[in-house]
């Protein structure tokens, strides 16, 4: 008796319907995470031209000195800023916008892996941040999750007092091994619009993950 031979079977293949759900669910999270940073939900300033900036050296190591200091300044109104290749240190300083009634902001700047913030307001210290690409996230002043990881250096809090005179020193350092530095630019955000921002970030995140584990 002749057996006949049993069929090949052939691999499944799943519908394309299938694949596009698949692949849909799977960028997702890249959509939910960082959605109102990428759309900039709260930005307001960019502070550019009205920053003055000087190479940090071991006579510049102390803020108390940077903000003694009267020469060596440049004004990128006058003298755009070069970024030189390499590990670099550079100070900064700039004015806040004078407000009419309190209002909190959050600060940010270009992905430098190490950023100080001095606060100094009517020629007093009053806060110190310390922010950063490579600064880990339980060392940071604040903690904005929902960000880039590596696009993004944190975000620093103050606070905007009506009849005040508030002025930030910055000190930057990065070695531009991952990231290189393209400008020196300061972004304000309302804190708010951020904190509602962030919070919309973890709920999708929350409902893409609740719909994977029913899935699962």
């Amino acid at each position: 008796m002749v057996t006949q031979p049993e069929p090949l079977s052939m691999p499944y293949r799943a519908p394309r319907r299938v694949l596009l759900i698949i692949a849909l669910l799977g960028i997702s999270p890249l959509v939910g995470h960082a959605s109102f940073y990428e759309q900039k939900s709260g930005q307001f300033l960019t502070i550019e031209k009205e920053v003055s900036y000087r190479p940090g050296t071991e006579q510049m190591a102390d803020w108390q000195a940077v903000l003694a200091s009267k020469d060596g300044w440049m004004h990128q109104g006058e003298t755009r800023f070069a970024v030189p290749s390499g590990a670099i240190q550079y100070w900064a300083r700039f004015e806040l916008p004078a407000v009419s009634t309190p209002r909190q902001i959050f600060m940010q700047t270009s992905p430098w892996e190490r950023v100080e913030f001095f606060i100094v307001r009517d020629g007093r210290l009053v806060d110190r941040q310390l922010t950063g690409t490579l600064v880990p996230a339980d060392q940071r002043t604040l903690r904005i999750s929902m960000t880039p990881l590596f696009n993004h250096s944190g975000f620093a809090a103050m606070d905007l007092s009506p009849g005040t005179h508030t002025t930030v020193f910055a000190r930057l350092t990065t070695s531009q091994s991952y990231r290189s530095i393209r400008w020196l630019r300061f972004y304000l955000w309302d804190a708010r619009q951020v904190l509602d921002g962030e919070r919309a970030d973890r709920i999708f995140q929350g409902l893409f993950l609740g719909v994977m584990l029913v899935l699962v």
